[in-house]
Order: C-alpha cells, then structure tokens, then sequence
C-alpha cells in the first residue's frame, strides 16, 4: 500500500496547513508527486520541507483568481506534468450573523474562496485530468448537511460544494473522471482555533 500513488500528480490546494498539509503528507508517503498550493506561500514550503525529498514542490495560489489558477496550470502542465488528482481544500470560516458590520464581507469574502475558488481551480485543470482520467476531492463539511449558528455564509458554500460535486460527477463520470467530496467535522486546526463553537 505504500505506493498506491505511485505515478499520479497530485495538488492540494490550501496545502501550507491543516487538513490540506495533512493530505499532502500523506499522498507523498503513498508515492504522488505532491503540489502544496497556498496564498501562504511561507505556509505551502513548510509543508513540502516536511515531506522532504524531492518528491513536492509548493506554489503561491489564491484561488480567487481566475488568472492564476490558469497560469497554474499551464505551469504545472509544463514544468511537473498533467494533473491527476485534485484536491479543492482552500477555505474560510466567519462566525458571525449576517446583520453585523462585517456581514457583507464575510458572505462575498467566503464565496469567493469557498465556491468561487473550487470552481476557479476545478475549471484551470479540468482538461489534464480529463487526459489522465483522474481524481477531484472537494473538502465540504458537516455543514454540507446541516447547520450551525452564526454561519449563514460558510454554511451556504459547504452546500454549493456538495451540490457543485454531485453535478460535476455526473458530467465528468463519461471521462473516466471520478469527482467526490469530504465533509468533515470540526477540527482543531489553525483556521478553527481562533473560533471553536
């Protein structure tokens, strides 16, 4: 089992912490050629110093733009190969009701990064994983089916991405594609604690 991944190239996105260091350590002890991929770029190299070897590399991203998503992946394409597993974990949590000061803020701050920026990157890639018939892991959350208080917005994006998930897969399942999702409970990782409920 230790080289199930033999072969594959792998992106998490949201790489330089928590669940999305986790992921990529993991995919690395398994074989993938690892991208850690972060608007942390400080956060992605210390990831891929963790795994050691010359098996990962980190790249700045911030999945809000549309561009640089694109320039990615020409650049992955390019420089490493073309794309066999997707991992959509870059997110933001904002606890707070919708009538605060920061209300608008936060709803188009986590749209943007919580739907927006798994479409953005899903799209910049969609044609090498078509080529590799490969992998999409979108990371959702227990509030892609339920929810909890003071999350209107974070609530509202897990949904899309369970929604944007059951969609994708069956338009990309003809391709050999296979699209799935995680949804998680909490987690004490750095997004989480400054906020646990």
């Amino acid at each position: 089992m230790a080289n199930l991944l033999d072969g594959h190239i792998a992106l998490i996105i949201g790489g330089g912490s928590g669940i999305g260091r986790g992921i990529a350590k993991a995919y690395a002890e398994h074989g993938a050629t690892v991208i850690a991929a972060d608007i942390n770029l400080e956060g992605a190299q210390e990831t891929v110093a963790q795994i050691g070897g010359n098996s990962a590399r980190a790249e700045e991203l911030d999945v809000t733009d549309r561009a640089a998503c694109d320039a990615l992946a020409k650049k992955v394409q390019a420089e490493v190969g073309a794309l066999s597993i997707l991992v959509n974990n870059a997110g933001i949590v904002r606890r707070a009701t919708l009538d605060k000061d920061s209300g608008l803020a936060d709803w188009d701050d986590t749209i943007g990064i919580n739907v927006n920026g798994v479409f953005n990157s899903t799209y910049a890639f969609l044609e090498q994983l078509k080529s590799t018939k490969g992998r999409i892991i979108s990371i959702g959350s227990i509030q892609s089916f339920v929810h909890t208080q003071n999350c209107v917005a974070y609530t509202t994006s897990k949904h899309a991405v369970k929604g944007f998930t059951v969609a994708l897969a069956n338009e990309l399942g003809p391709h050999g594609v296979r699209v799935n999702a995680i949804g998680p409970g909490l987690i004490r990782t750095p997004i989480n604690e400054q906020g646990i409920m």
